[in-house]
């Protein structure tokens, strides 16, 4: 009689346990909680090149959901100097990479996956669903294995679009050959108008101050112009490219950079 009851009693606490589970998993399925083993879109997607007919849509897949927050290690970047040989905070510019030797160096124990900032690739799967703004049928580009040797990036060329639409797309990813997606990414474009349609265009550079320039230059611009008022040929800090200034009123630029 007694093991009869204890067996009764097992057999009660199985069946409360299994109904607990079970439940357990409709509640996280209902609140959206349920895990998600990625990949996932952390540098989020871009949209380019959009023509009247065509779009090309850029999306890199990561190993987590964000960038490695502002308490993680931030490396230095030194110089080589070109006489000496000796280590030196960034030269003065303008310099050139050949005169000035970069040299990263990272505080004990960071890497390039745990610095501040960083989001380390991942490997799967990506497709893009795409539709025009408002209509219920989605269109597919079809499931593309991203490429570790471009960063685990990807590109989809979509063509066929019709001209002055708005588009709305979804970007997925998920691991090779498996379920279920791992993110999705939404966003929306528009569609240039026919060659033969007038529109019209709006162009915006950016906005220099004296201190963007070198001395020469500094006192034909002010800190709130646009751009200087004589044209002068200028070297972009960072790319080391060489682009004209041009005459402007505010951000509108009368000729291209």
């Amino acid at each position: 009689m007694e093991r009869n009851n204890q067996l009764n009693r097992t057999s009660n606490l199985r069946h409360v346990l299994k109904v607990f589970f079970v439940t357990a998993l409709v509640l996280l399925a209902d609140c959206g909680g349920s895990y998600s083993p990625g990949p996932f879109q952390a540098t989020g997607i871009k949209i380019g090149e959009v023509s009247d007919t065509s779009a090309i849509i850029w999306t890199r897949l990561t190993a987590a959901t964000k960038r490695v927050g502002g308490d993680a290690p931030i490396p230095d970047t030194l110089y080589i100097h070109p006489e000496t040989g000796e280590l030196v905070q960034d030269p003065r510019w303008p310099a050139t990479p050949a005169d000035w030797v970069p040299v990263v160096e990272y505080p004990d124990g960071a890497t390039i996956e745990n610095i501040e900032g960083a989001v380390p690739g991942s490997s799967g799967e990506a497709r893009v669903r795409y539709r025009i703004s408002g209509e219920n049928d989605w269109r597919s580009s079809g499931w593309a294995v991203v490429d570790p040797e471009q960063d685990f990036t990807r590109q989809f060329s979509l063509s066929g679009l019709e001209a002055s639409t708005d588009y709305e797309l979804r970007v997925e990813a998920r691991q090779i050959g498996g379920e279920p997606i791992g993110s999705v990414l939404s966003g929306r474009f528009r569609t240039a108008p026919p060659p033969d349609e007038p529109a019209r265009v709006s162009v915006r550079g950016p906005r220099l101050s004296a201190n963007d320039l070198p001395t020469p230059f500094a006192p034909r611009l002010g800190p709130r112009s646009g751009c200087s008022t004589t044209r002068s040929s200028l070297r972009d800090r960072r790319t080391r490219t060489t682009a004209g200034c041009c005459a402007a009123s505010g951000t509108r630029q009368r000729t291209s950079w």
